[in-house]
C-alpha cells in the first residue's frame, strides 16, 4: 500500500525503529493488516485522531477500538523489529537478553517498590513503579493515568498486585496487553473488613469490572495464595483467568512476600519474550478478519 512521506515521518517518530524506515518498508509491514486495523492504526498514529474519535468514525465502541489498536501496535512493533528478516527466530535471537521493561502497579496503601518490584529487579528487569493514590483518585482517572504511562514508557508487560492487579487486568482487557497478576482483587467494588478499601465510586469500579469479560487469557499469568486472608480462595479468579500459567501456592497469604514471586517471574517471563511472540507472528494477525 502507498504510505505518504508525512505518514513515514509520524510512524518513525512513534515507533522509533533503530534506523528510520522508508515508505516502501512501512507499506510491506502494514500490508497484512485488513482495512479496519490499518485505518485505526494510521488514523491514531499518523493523523492524531483520538481513539474516541475513531470509534465514532468506524461506528464501533471505544473498548473495541482500544483492543484493535493495542493488538495492531504490538504486531507493528514485532514486524518493524523483524523488517528485512525472513524468520521470526531472527527477531527473537537479536532481542534475546534484552532487559524487560515492566510496569509494576502496587496494591492499596502498598509501596511502589513492593515484593513484585523487588523480585523483578532481582531478575534484571527495568521496572516502572508509579505511586498511586487510590483513596483520592477516581478509578477512571487511574485508568487514564496508567494508559498514559503505557503509551509513554511502552512496557513489555504489566504486573499488578491486589487492587493493582485489578487495574492491570482492566488495562490488559482494554489494550490487549500482556499482564502478570499477583493475588488480584478483581471484584474491587466490594468492601472488606480488612485493609482493602477502594475508591467509593462503586459504579465506576463495576463498569471497569465489566471490561474483564473482554480479556484475552493468552496475555495473562497469575499467582495466588490459597490462604489469602483478605480475598479468600480465589476461585472466581481461577474461573475467569485460569490457564496453564495460573499458579496456586499452598499456604500463601495476601502479601506478595508470602509467595515465591522471583521463581514465578523467572519461570514465566520467557513465555512473554519467546512463546507469545512466536505464537502471534506464526498466526500472522489473529482476528484481522473481524470488523
Amino acid at each position: 500500500m502507498q504510505i505518504t512521506d508525512q505518514y513515514v515521518a509520524n510512524l518513525n517518530e512513534y515507533f522509533k525503529p533503530e534506523q528510520p524506515l522508508s515508505a516502501e518498508q512501512y507499506g510491506e509491514i502494514i500490508e497484512p493488516f485488513n482495512e479496519f486495523y490499518r485505518s485505526v492504526l494510521l488514523l491514531h498514529v499518523c493523523e492524531g485522531r483520538s481513539l474516541t474519535e475513531i470509534s465514532a468514525v468506524r461506528d464501533s465502541n471505544v473498548m473495541r477500538i482500544q483492543q484493535i489498536f493495542g493488538k495492531a501496535e504490538r504486531l507493528m512493533k514485532l514486524r518493524i523489529l523483524n523488517a528485512g528478516r525472513r524468520y521470526v527466530s531472527d527477531y527473537l535471537n537479536e532481542t534475546e537478553g534484552r532487559k524487560m521493561k515492566i510496569l509494576n502497579i502496587h496494591g492499596y496503601h502498598g509501596s511502589p517498590k513492593n515484593s513484585a518490584y523487588q523480585a523483578l529487579e532481582a531478575l534484571g528487569c527495568e521496572v516502572i513503579a508509579p505511586a498511586l493514590d487510590y483513596d483520592n483518585t477516581s478509578p477512571d482517572r487511574i485508568i487514564n493515568d496508567l494508559k498514559y504511562i503505557l503509551a509513554d514508557k511502552r512496557p513489555d508487560i504489566i504486573v499488578g498486585t491486589s487492587l493493582g492487579g485489578f487495574y492491570a487486568a482492566v488495562i490488559s482487557a482494554m489494550c490487549d496487553h500482556p499482564v502478570m497478576l499477583v493475588n488480584p482483587f478483581l471484584m474491587s467494588f466490594l468492601t472488606f473488613d480488612g485493609d482493602i478499601r477502594p475508591h467509593k465510586d462503586i459504579k465506576a469500579l463495576i463498569g471497569l469490572f465489566g471490561s474483564l469479560s473482554q480479556i484475552d487469557t493468552s496475555n495473562v499469568s497469575c499467582i495466588v495464595g490459597d490462604n489469602d486472608e483478605l480475598l479468600g480462595d480465589h476461585k472466581f479468579t481461577e474461573e475467569l483467568l485460569g490457564n496453564a500459567r495460573f499458579r496456586r501456592i499452598p499456604g500463601g497469604g495476601h502479601s506478595g512476600y508470602t509467595l515465591p514471586l522471583k521463581d514465578f517471574f523467572a519461570e514465566l517471563l520467557p513465555y512473554y519474550t519467546d512463546t507469545l511472540p512466536r505464537k502471534e507472528m506464526a498466526e500472522g494477525f489473529p482476528g484481522l478478519d473481524e470488523d
